[in-house]
Order: structure tokens, then C-alpha cells, then sequence
């Protein structure tokens, strides 16, 4: 039996993470994981649970800083514990890359699921689900800058009472915030957003106002709304937030680029998470680029006009996009001008001729021949 639960692009592949388990045997094999470059051939790259076969499948897997991350389920089925939840990561993807980046469970074997991970603001969070059964909650999170040293993070605004409950729902970064949805029993499920991951506050009632939602499972971005889904025995439903300012650039016109001339301009961008990626289409001038930072720079090469696309994809879950096109014109060099305008210049004419077709705009009364 193979079970499917994660898949991500990455690196022009898309990736994916098996449960593989022998029925006959009723034992694990441990979780595989496996890549498509054309989405009809795969190749698996990694197998056995990275070494552990009591990693048995991955739930979500991550990018972040160029690496991919997978987060894995450890438990061994016979005795119903296992070592702690893992964090594996790899450069490429490929077979034999694979490390591990932090202490089984984090250092705590009741750590044993890792159910989310999310970049934001330079740090790559990781939900995991941690059962003690003298506990009431089941949550705990932790992050990394550099994918390799770990800190748990405060949830005390998600503690229980206020928050907390059995599991938190991938998350969704709208426009710098960070949205978490949690399951509880009692109450109803809550709805949380923060600016810092720290300081947390709760949208609205829990359950919005019907004690019977309990689990928040779904949340999206969808037409600048915002869409949660409760799970209710009564009947599944399903609320959207008021409309929200989406990703749009700013900038109306460029202004005209001189031929070998230095030539800088930032495309200016409103709303969205930051960073972003800038990518063009079209005619952009010779000798000018656009940096995925979003600035155009160069020295023109060739006097004419261009018409160009800027795409502009920002950093949320989901990610947003916006476009707009452009006209630069790059404008040729002009000569100064030179002489003198005076009427008054007295000019000698040393010997020959004047040429036909020289014209002089002053009185030629004042020449003279010398001998």
C-alpha cells in the first residue's frame, strides 16, 4: 500500500512523499520520496524513511532558502511510539542528498508529527503535533533563519483557554499576516492572525458565533477574499472575510532612458508579502535588465522604443501575482551646440575663398585681407 500525502514544485520538479507499507506483513517500509521533471515520469530519490522506517509518511513538504524541506510522522505501529518527528533537507533533490536538520522531536520523543511548515519573514516554521495524554494542548512550534538551528516559538495567545485545541491548519500569509485555524472539541475552532508570529489575536468568536464548528480544516485566498472552511455534524461551512487590498504595482510610466547613459528605476509595488520576484516579457532595451528585486538597470545600447510585461509574484501563502505593461523609450544623445551668437566678432580672412553656401549671420563689412 502506498498512500500519497504532500506534493510541491521545486526546482522545476514536483515532489512528492509515499507512505509505503506491506500489508501482508502489516509493517512499515517507510516513507519514499519521489520527483516528475514532465508529471509522467518519476524517479524516487529518497526510500526506508531517510534510514528510519518508523518515518512513515510526510505530510508537508516546504522551500525555503533554496533548500527543500520534509517533515515526517515517526511512530512505530507495534509499540505505539516512536522517536520524535524529523526535518529533512536537500540542495537538489536528489537521491543521496538528503539531512536530517534537527534533534528527533526537537528533542522531545512526544513530538512525533510534523503537520505544517511555512516560510515567513526570513524563518521557516514547523507545526508539530505533540501528544502527552496530561496535556491539553497539542501544539507546538518551532523555527529556523538557517535550517539548521531550531527555537521553539511563544504561542501563549494560541494557549488553551484561548486557543490552543488538538492541531493548527497549514497556514495562510495574506498581505505581511499570518493566518492559523485550530480544532477544538468544545467551543468551536478558532481563527488566528499575526504580524510576528508572537503576538497573536483571535478573528471573531470561536466557531464564528456556532459552538458545533469545531475543526477549521480549509482557508485560501481567492478574488482578494479570504475563505475558511468548518468542519460541523450539522453541515459543513464555509465564510469569506471583506474584500482585501490585493498585490498591484504602483508604478504608472517610466521615464525615458539616454543612449549610454546610466539608467536605474524601481518598479514600486502596494500590498502583497514581501519579498517579491519580478520577471518581464516583451522588449525590454538592450543593455537594460530587471533584477527579481524589481529594478531596472543598465546602460541602453540602441536608441528606440520598447513596450515590456512586469510580472510581480510576492512571498504568501498562496502566493498573489500582478502584472503591468510598460513603454521606455530610449532617446538618442544630442550634440551640444557651439559658437558664439555675438554680432559684434571682427573675422580676418587669411587668403583663398569663401564657399559657396557658407553663411555667415553677420555683416561682412568688418573683414579683413591681410597682405
Amino acid at each position: 500500500m502506498k498512500v500519497l500525502w504532500s506534493l510541491k514544485s521545486f526546482k522545476n520538479r514536483l515532489y512528492t512523499a509515499l507512505l509505503s507499507y506491506d500489508n501482508d506483513t502489516n509493517t512499515s517500509k517507510g516513507l519514499e520520496v519521489w520527483r516528475t521533471a514532465n508529471g509522467t515520469s518519476w524517479e524516487k530519490v529518497a526510500s526506508g524513511g531517510f534510514g528510519d522506517i518508523n518515518n512513515l509518511w510526510a505530510i508537508t513538504i516546504e522551500e525555503f532558502n533554496d533548500f527543500l524541506y520534509i517533515g515526517t510522522f515517526n511512530f512505530n505501529l507495534d509499540i505505539e511510539v516512536g522517536t520524535g518527528a524529523e526535518v529533512w533537507r536537500s540542495l537538489t533533490g536528489d537521491s543521496g542528498t538528503w539531512t536530517q536538520t534537527n534533534a528527533d522531536g526537537f528533542g522531545d520523543t512526544n513530538n512525533f508529527v510534523i503537520y505544517m511548515m511555512a516560510a515567513y519573514k526570513g524563518y521557516l516554521y514547523v507545526g508539530v503535533w505533540y501528544y502527552n495524554e496530561s496535556s491539553e494542548d497539542w501544539i507546538r512550534f518551532y523555527r529556523t533563519s538557517d535550517g539548521q538551528n531550531w527555537s521553539q516559538v511563544d504561542l501563549s495567545g494560541l494557549s488553551s483557554g484561548s486557543g490552543g485545541g488538538s492541531s493548527l491548519l497549514m497556514p495562510l500569509v495574506v498581505n505581511d499576516t499570518f493566518w492559523m485555524g485550530n480544532s477544538f472539541d468544545t467551543g468551536g475552532a478558532g481563527l488566528y492572525y499575526s504580524s510576528n508570529v508572537a503576538n497573536w489575536q483571535q478573528e471573531g468568536e470561536r466557531g464564528f458565533g456556532d459552538a458545533n464548528n469545531i475543526d477549521l480544516f480549509a482557508m485560501t485566498l481567492f478574488k482578494n477574499y479570504l475563505y475558511v472552511s468548518f468542519g460541523n455534524n450539522n453541515g459543513a461551512q464555509i465564510w469569506r472575510s471583506g474584500p482585501i487590498n490585493p498585490l498591484s504595482i504602483l508604478t504608472t510610466s517610466l521615464l525615458a532612458a539616454k543612449l549610454g547613459s546610466s539608467y536605474s528605476a524601481n518598479i514600486d509595488i502596494s500590498s502583497g508579502t514581501s519579498p517579491y520576484i519580478c520577471s518581464y516579457t516583451g522588449d525590454l532595451p538592450q543593455g537594460l535588465s530587471l533584477s527579481s528585486s524589481c529594478v531596472i538597470s543598465g546602460i541602453p545600447t540602441q536608441a528606440s522604443d520598447h513596450t515590456f510585461t512586469v510580472y510581480v509574484r510576492d512571498s504568501g501563502i498562496p502566493a498573489q501575482t500582478t502584472s503591468k505593461t510598460f513603454n521606455l523609450t530610449v532617446i538618442p544623445v544630442t550634440l551640444p551646440e557651439t559658437g558664439s551668437n555675438n554680432q559684434n566678432n571682427s573675422w580676418i580672412l587669411l587668403g583663398g575663398l569663401i564657399c559657396l553656401g557658407f553663411i555667415y549671420s553677420f555683416s561682412l563689412t568688418k573683414l579683413k585681407k591681410l597682405d
